[in-house]
C-alpha cells in the first residue's frame, strides 16, 4: 500500500510497546457503530455526550466545492515528518498507526507547532471533493500545546498500491493488531506519505466520529497520492 519505503527485519518479532495514554485517547471509542441501530443515523440518541452528531453547525466531513473554497498555497503550512518507527493499535472501529516518537513529526501551521500523535486509513474517502469520494484517504491527527486539534487528509487511489509487497506485510499487522500497541518492525519516512504538491484546502469542522467535537481545524491537500 503505503509501505514501500518501510525496511524490514523478515524474522525479526514485533514488540508491544507502552504508548501514552494521550496519545490513543483523542478519538476515544464509546458504543457506537457505523451500521444498524448504533450507527450514524442514531448517534446522537445514544449518549448525551453525542448531541453534537445531529445538532452541531459545524460537521464533518463534508463535500469541497473546488469553485467555492479556496485553494490555499503552502506559504501558511510546512511538514516537518521523519524517518520513524510505528506501532499499530486496533480501537474497534478503526486501525491507528502511531510514531513511537511523536517529537519528531510536526508541522507548522499559520507559525504554530501541532505534534503528529497518529494517523488512520480509510478505504473510502470520508470527504468529497466536486461530489465525488477517492478511493481511499489517510488522516493525520495533530495537536499543538493548547490541545487545538488540526487533520491533514492526504486522498488516496489505492488501487496504486495493492500489488506491492510491503501493502501485504502491513496486512499481516493489521491481523495481529489488538488493543495493545504492536511495534511494526523497520521504520519508514512519514514525507512519503505525502503528495509533492502541498495546495491545500482548509475548513473548520469536528471530529467524524462520536462525540463530533466541532472546532476542529481541517487541511485537505488538493494533491492525491497514487
Amino acid at each position: 500500500m503505503f509501505f514501500s519505503s518501510c525496511e524490514y527485519e523478515d524474522k525479526a518479532i514485533p514488540q508491544r510497546v507502552e504508548v501514552e495514554k494521550a496519545e490513543v485517547d483523542i478519538l476515544k471509542r464509546g458504543n457506537w457503530s457505523y451500521t444498524g441501530s448504533s450507527g450514524q443515523q442514531n448517534w446522537s440518541s445514544l449518549k448525551e455526550e453525542y448531541s453534537l452528531c445531529s445538532e452541531g453547525k459545524r460537521q464533518s466531513p463534508i463535500d469541497i466545492n473546488s469553485k467555492t473554497v479556496k485553494l490555499r498555497n503552502e506559504k501558511f503550512l510546512s511538514f516537518f515528518y521523519s524517518l520513524s518507527s510505528l506501532s499499530i493499535l486496533n480501537e474497534d472501529h478503526t486501525i491507528k498507526l502511531l510514531p513511537n516518537d511523536n517529537s519528531s513529526n510536526y508541522i507548522i501551521y499559520k507559525e504554530q507547532k501541532y505534534n503528529l500523535l497518529f494517523f488512520d486509513i480509510h478505504s473510502l474517502s470520508e470527504h468529497k471533493v466536486d461530489n465525488e469520494y477517492y478511493p481511499g484517504e489517510l488522516q493525520f491527527f495533530h495537536q499543538n500545546e493548547e490541545g487545538d486539534r488540526l487533520i491533514v487528509v492526504v486522498l488516496l487511489d489505492l488501487e496504486s498500491y495493492v500489488d506491492q509487497s510491503n501493502f501485504k506485510y502491513f496486512w499481516d499487522y493489521i491481523l495481529l493488531a489488538e488493543k495493545t500497541p504492536l511495534q511494526i518492525l523497520g521504520e519508514m519516512n512519514l514525507q512519503d506519505l505525502l503528495p509533492k504538491d502541498r495546495s491545500y484546502f482548509s475548513y473548520e469542522g469536528s471530529l467524524t466520529v462520536p462525540p463530533c467535537t466541532e472546532n476542529v481545524e481541517w487541511i485537505v491537500l488538493k494533491s492525491s497520492v497514487s
